[in-house]
């Protein structure tokens, strides 16, 4: 599962055809926000990032469920049609906007490209040589994260990474205000030591879903309940977990997302093209099939 040699982006500022961005961000409220004040901010904060590209944001509809409002919004210019795309927003008094990617027809926005020099540590899946490269900055106890791995993750593995298009590579951005988000990123490098990071990781996730809603609450002991069903030596596990021995590996991959842009998860990297927040599977397969005509 681990990459041997060294795994570059595409060029730096090669030209990208119709993408987007509107970033994940979060504000902190104290209590619950009622369906009217979600919607508003919705508007207004998409409004407020894409108003620098010309663009409007309107909010048409909105939803309850699971602890979680999506709001439908659509954007565009004043004299082109709007596009729909949805973001979601918690109700527990912190607010996510997911961002999006999206095609503006003749308002198309050119986007950089990152470069990540990738030396093999990393927690990776698929061909380090594959014509695409996608690096996913996480947080397992991020709701949204999950929701990207239940709906997307699956989904570009069968088609694409397990085909040898598509080189995964996983990167720590564990969130302050989740208390045992650390813990889990730093388990995950523990049970790479056996060669099962992948089996971790999807037991943090699946546990997580079996809860069905918001952002669920564990404990550092749950980790080692769930990692003890996996790795080969409990023991050598748990040793390695109490002694946060990768505690500053994840702190270097948060630096590294905080430097390219990154402020909320999940946030991923398409060849070094910025898709932020938990995007279907069809956002990624355009994207990855455009990158693959190239």
């Amino acid at each position: 599962m681990s990459a041997k040699k060294t795994k570059k982006a595409q060029p730096i500022n090669k030209g990208v055809k119709f993408l987007f961005a509107v970033f994940a961000i979060m504000i902190l409220f104290s209590g619950s926000i009622s369906s009217n004040q979600a919607l508003s901010l919705a508007e207004t904060q998409v409004g407020s990032i894409v108003s620098a590209q010309g663009l409007i944001a309107t909010a048409t509809n909105i939803s309850f469920e699971s602890g979680i409002y999506k709001v439908t919004l659509e954007i565009g210019h004043v004299d082109h049609p709007h596009q729909s795309t949805e973001i979601y927003l918690t109700n527990d008094g912190e607010l996510m906007i997911v961002g999006t990617v999206y095609e503006i027809g003749t308002g198309s926005v050119e986007s950089s490209r990152v470069e990540f020099e990738l030396d093999g540590t990393e927690l990776s899946i698929g061909d380090p040589n594959a014509p695409v490269t996608v690096v996913e900055f996480s947080d397992f106890q991020c709701p949204f994260c999950r929701r990207f791995y239940t709906d997307t993750i699956q989904d570009l593995k069968t088609n694409y990474i397990d085909t040898g298009k598509v080189y995964f590579v996983y990167k720590h951005f564990p969130l302050s205000f989740h208390p045992a988000a650390q813990k889990s990123a730093e388990s995950v490098e523990c049970a790479n030591e056996q060669g099962k990071w992948v089996e971790l990781h999807d037991k943090l996730f699946d546990e997580q879903g079996k809860e069905g809603q918001g952002t669920v609450q564990y404990t550092t002991n749950d980790i080692k309940t769930w990692a003890s069903e996996i790795v080969d030596d409990a023991s050598a596990f748990n040793t390695c977990l109490d002694s946060s021995k990768y505690a500053s590996k994840v702190a270097s991959d948060m630096a590294e997302g905080q430097s390219l842009g990154v402020s909320g998860t999940p946030a991923s990297f398409v060849n070094g093209i910025l898709v932020s927040g938990a995007q279907p599977y069809a956002t990624f397969k355009n994207l990855v099939d455009s990158e693959l005509s190239e």
